[in-house]
């Protein structure tokens, strides 16, 4: 059996850990959490790390062969110079697409049913109507990606009567939850038909203000945008412009270019703006965290039976290799 360093630096349940131990019994643990974070020695010492660090701290774990995240983004760790050569990471894809996926639909309807004008009269206790809602049914949803997220929300607007369209970096064969898909090289053609436009991206060289001036003027003036990939994808300061001219019904961003989001920011004073700080896809509820747990445990007992490990990312594209 496989005799690791591991490294747990997130709190961890105490029947979890022992299915761990299970798993890897000849193996050194080393837990930490916040209050108690890694020591450097403990970092270079560590061969597995299961869980989350800063970027900083994998920097330090020169010894690492295999670090499996708690999350399914992971590009701060892509960076040159951050993982030691060989090591491979692997992600949480596949644990977030419901929970996420269902925020986005309630913004969805938070903006089309005028929820937002309502509750901001609520507290100046003003009875009146704030004028005409939208339907979903019929409109047409663009999802920028399609991941384990973008999937998940295309499937659940489709339930909804929504059109689909779908923008992948590839080309590949459209699923029956989509009705018409795309690539990115055809983005510019797809924006004007789109009546929501949904991101859900991770952090690469090809996404950074991929949503430009050039492509909200592309969009319609009743669209509205959803941001819960990385706050990068979308050039916030045409965003800012854009709202300001009375373009597009609205924006929901959970994630942003600057976290925490600077208090004076304008977004933050725009009634047309929902904003959330990056807590669609946290683990805010049991379910969500058992399953990534159990997804997450499931590689550990790969690894250990030396098996192949899944969700491996591509360190060039920061996305889950398509075959594992």
């Amino acid at each position: 059996m496989k005799k690791e360093v591991i490294l747990i630096p997130n709190a961890i349940k105490p029947h979890e850990l022992a299915a761990l131990k299970e798993v890897a019994s000849e193996s050194e643990f080393i837990l930490c959490d916040k209050q108690h974070p890694a020591t450097l020695e403990q970092l270079e010492k560590a061969t597995v790390i299961f869980g989350n660090v800063s970027p900083a701290e994998l920097k330090q774990a020169k010894n690492l062969k295999w670090i499996q995240t708690h999350s399914a983004g992971v590009d701060p760790y892509c960076k040159p110079g951050i993982l030691a050569k060989g090591a491979v990471i692997t992600n949480a894809t596949g644990a977030y697409g419901m929970p996420i996926s269902e925020y986005m639909v309630g913004t969805v309807l938070a903006f089309y049913k005028n929820l937002l004008k309502y509750k901001g009269r609520q507290s100046q206790a003003i009875w009146s109507n704030v004028g005409h809602i939208k339907y979903v049914e019929n409109t047409k949803v663009l999802c920028i990606g399609l991941g384990d997220i973008g999937s998940n929300f295309a499937k659940r607007m489709k339930k909804l009567g929504a059109y689909t369209m779908g923008i992948k970096r590839t080309v590949a064969n459209k699923p029956e939850y989509m009705d018409e898909l795309y690539t990115s090289e055809q983005l510019k053609e797809v924006l004007p038909k789109a009546d929501i436009i949904a991101l859900s991206l991770p952090r690469t060289s090809d996404t950074i203000h991929l949503i430009n001036k050039e492509m909200l003027e592309l969009m319609k003036d009743d669209a509205l945008i959803i941001n819960v990939g990385r706050g990068e994808a979308i050039d916030t300061n045409a965003l800012v412009a854009c709202l300001q001219s009375g373009k597009l019904m609205g924006a929901a961003l959970d994630v942003f270019e600057q976290e925490p989001l600077p208090s004076d920011h304008p977004l933050w004073q725009m009634e047309n703006v929902l904003i959330t700080p990056h807590v669609s896809g946290g683990n805010y509820d049991k379910e969500t965290g058992d399953i990534v747990f159990h997804l997450t445990y499931s590689n550990f007992k790969r690894y250990f039976n030396d098996e192949p490990l899944e969700n491996i990312v591509d360190l060039a594209t920061g996305y889950k290799v398509s075959n594992s």
